[in-house]
């Protein structure tokens, strides 16, 4: 198990409360901006978050839950095509089944997922845990 640090945490709790809320898909940008607010720092959006979100898959997939992270998209792709492909590398670690899939498939198939989970109560109960 790896040692996570507070932004891990956030980001965890952030994408599970939007899991849960179905509010759908939230951009790198939009998320960097409610971490700084969440956290009181600066976080940047293109160097602050691949750790972290690899971070969340990892945490994910310990507490058996869909991998929250495919909710984080790039701005203005509507297709998912880049967002695919940034999200497949860590997916495959946690999904084997993807490696035969495309990165867009894999993506999509895992954002079903997410929206499709009525139970995340053992990721909200170890995220309680760590507040």
């Amino acid at each position: 198990m790896s040692i996570y640090q507070d932004i891990d945490y956030a980001i965890a709790k952030l994408l599970l409360n939007r899991a849960q809320a179905k509010k759908g898909t939230i951009t790198y940008g939009d998320c960097a901006s409610e971490l700084s607010f969440i956290l009181g720092r600066k976080v940047n959006a293109h160097f602050n978050l691949t750790v972290p979100l690899g971070n969340v898959c990892e945490i994910c997939f310990e507490n058996g839950v869909p991998l929250l992270t495919a909710l984080v998209v790039y701005k203005n792709d509507i297709q998912g095509a880049k967002t695919g492909q940034g999200f497949y590398k860590i997916a495959c670690d946690y999904r084997p089944e993807y490696k035969t899939m495309k990165p867009l498939e894999a993506w999509k198939a895992e954002l079903a997922k997410v929206r499709k989970c009525d139970d995340w109560s053992s990721l909200s109960t170890y995220l309680s845990k760590h507040s």
